[in-house]
């Protein structure tokens, strides 16, 4: 099913409050589980573990990724299987949009200390105390979502701008809900399967390993007098 739009007469030519009350009317779902204790908690949890990702990713190669699309598929799929196995209900569309709202937060948060944080500290050659980076971000962070509401309603609910990543988790988001489910379950075993790949291989290429095998094991010197 597509993704309900206005028509671009429309946007050009409605106020703002009638697009206000066209989403009330067609788009809003009040009836159905969004912000709730349990999709919180999964964005908290994916974020974490997939902003994690992005950083070491950043790190090794100076590239950031998003984690909106990641998030969606790997919360769809771990509570498709534990509706299956009886431990909790499906996740709701609103529910996983939620989640992935908050996991893209989270993933964003990486962006400063993979570019500015680490330039300054490249430049001037000291180490910002990590308490000071959390003090920073987190008055960053504030001043980002203030300003996130009033860009919302001037781009978003007024000139129907649409938000690539947002937009993009919102066509996966209507696929996996309304029929590509099996596709769903299958990008998230395929996304597991090369995680653990990727793991089990940096962990047996890693230097801690290779000085474990070579010293411990082998009983190898390291060539110094």
């Amino acid at each position: 099913m597509a993704l309900l739009q206005l028509t671009e007469e429309q946007i050009r030519t409605w106020t703002r409050a009638q697009k206000d009350q066209w989403w009330f009317s067609n788009v809003y779902r009040g009836d159905m589980p969004q912000l709730t204790l349990r999709s919180a908690a999964t964005g908290f949890l994916l974020g974490g573990v997939l902003a994690a990702t992005a950083m070491y990713i950043g790190a090794k190669t100076g590239i950031s990724i998003g984690v909106g699309l990641t998030s969606v598929i790997l919360a769809f799929a771990i509570y498709r299987l534990m509706a299956k196995a009886g431990f909790a209900s499906d996740f709701t569309i609103l529910e996983n949009n939620c989640t992935q709202s908050i996991a893209t937060a989270a993933g964003y948060m990486i962006g400063p200390m993979i570019s500015s944080l680490a330039a300054y500290m490249l430049v001037t050659g000291r180490i910002i105390p990590w308490w000071h980076m959390v003090v920073w971000m987190c008055v960053v962070s504030i001043i980002g979502v203030l300003l996130a509401f009033p860009m919302k309603r001037r781009f978003i609910n007024e000139e129907q701008l649409p938000f690539p990543e947002g937009r993009a988790s919102g066509v996966v988001l209507d696929a996996l809900y309304t029929g590509a489910a099996q596709a769903g379950m299958f990008k998230a075993r395929l996304l597991g399967a090369t995680a653990l790949l990727a793991g089990l291989y940096q962990a047996l290429v890693s230097d801690g390993w290779m000085k474990l095998v070579q010293f411990k094991l082998l009983r190898m010197t390291s060539g110094r007098a």
